[in-house]
């Protein structure tokens, strides 16, 4: 019987309900510090100022108190059960209207842009931090999601949401910014596109004009658009920035070919991840094709064939040294590739 009380109480503990309470309780306490922390380093230690500032947290103090004492409700064993039936009475009535539930998961899905793109939570950051909004904005859109689609694991929901959050901010950061402001969008533009047109000095200037030696497939990666003439400065940036979004996903894609057991979700799921994880890391797009053809060239499709078994791994690394031999001319790690040992260890890797 104790035996059978440990194991309740640990699934009651560990259910999806009390896991969205834990993140909820968390992320009020991560919020409580950050605001604490913005109205002690904004104005004086004592004085008006700081006790406005002090006063602004009281609704988020409300708000984690709430969601703690139901989290400190649904793990109690007295009062667990009474806990479990309230929700799974929520739970039941949005799972017979799946509908409803769909919608629903649509409204706060679409909210994270509509906040997070907006003045809104900049205006809100004294008062409910923005790691608060977030955290509801993503256990809804998960609460909604399990009843929508109630075949889905707890943890996969949760990923789900959370990269595709990840992802379309990713992509809305940098297409927001392209515009047609002949001035500088970002760091060292102007030089970029003026070395990316010397591969087509001829036609755009009447003379010759050295070609790039620092990173020369970088440059002519992004020269690609001078190839028309008269095109405004926004195609060139929309451009850059797609092959900045597409060569990483396109890393993601490439990876994934190698985990053949895996099914689509999870598949879908880890080329998210490779898809942030590389633009967080800020990989220049021309080594990510380096890797794509590395990645491309060694496939466990074709093994049984010539091609695959032979020539396709050597195209692909060929391929790949070749690029890479462009990248910079003076970068010493990338001379390496050639050597031989660094082809056996990267074909045994693979």
């Amino acid at each position: 019987m104790r035996t059978i009380i440990v194991i309740y109480q640990f699934r009651q503990r560990s259910n999806p309900q009390v896991c969205s309470l834990w993140l909820l309780t968390l992320a009020g306490l991560a919020g409580l510090v950050q605001l604490l922390v913005v109205a002690a380093g904004s104005g004086n230690v004592l004085g008006l100022f700081r006790l406005l500032r002090l006063a602004q947290t009281i609704p988020m103090v409300i708000i984690t108190g709430l969601s703690g004492s139901v989290l400190f409700l649904s793990i109690t064993p007295a009062t667990s059960l009474k806990t479990s039936i309230l929700i799974n009475r929520l739970i039941s009535w949005f799972g017979s209207l799946r509908w409803v539930s769909w919608i629903f998961f649509a409204i706060f899905w679409l909210l994270f842009p509509a906040l997070f793109f907006s003045p809104v939570v900049g205006s809100l950051r004294h008062i409910i931090p923005s790691i608060w909004i977030f955290t509801i904005l993503w256990l809804s859109c998960t609460f909604f999601l399990s009843l929508a689609w109630p075949k889905l694991r707890f943890s996969d929901r949760l990923l789900l949401v959370l990269l595709s959050f990840g992802c379309f901010y990713q992509i809305a950061a940098y297409l927001l910014k392209i515009n047609n402001n002949p001035f500088s969008a970002t760091w060292s533009e102007g030089s970029q596109l003026y070395l990316a047109s010397t591969f087509f000095s001829k036609s755009l200037y009447g003379v010759l004009v050295p070609l790039p030696v620092l990173h020369p497939s970088y440059e002519l990666l992004m020269s690609i658009p001078f190839l028309i003439h008269g095109l405004p400065i926004w195609v060139h940036r929309l451009w850059i920035d797609l092959l900045w979004l597409g060569f990483s996903l396109g890393t993601g894609l490439a990876l994934v070919g190698h985990f053949p057991g895996q099914g689509l979700l999870r598949k879908t799921l880890f080329v998210g991840w490779v898809f942030l994880f590389v633009l967080q890391i800020s990989v220049f797009f021309h080594l990510l094709l380096c890797v794509i053809l590395v990645l491309v060239g060694f496939t466990s499709k074709n093994r049984g064939s010539v091609w695959g078994s032979y020539w396709q791994p050597r195209s692909g690394l060929g391929s790949a040294g070749s690029i890479g031999s462009l990248c910079q001319a003076f970068w010493e790690p990338l001379s390496t590739f050639w050597k031989p040992h660094w082809v056996i260890r990267v074909g045994a890797i693979l």
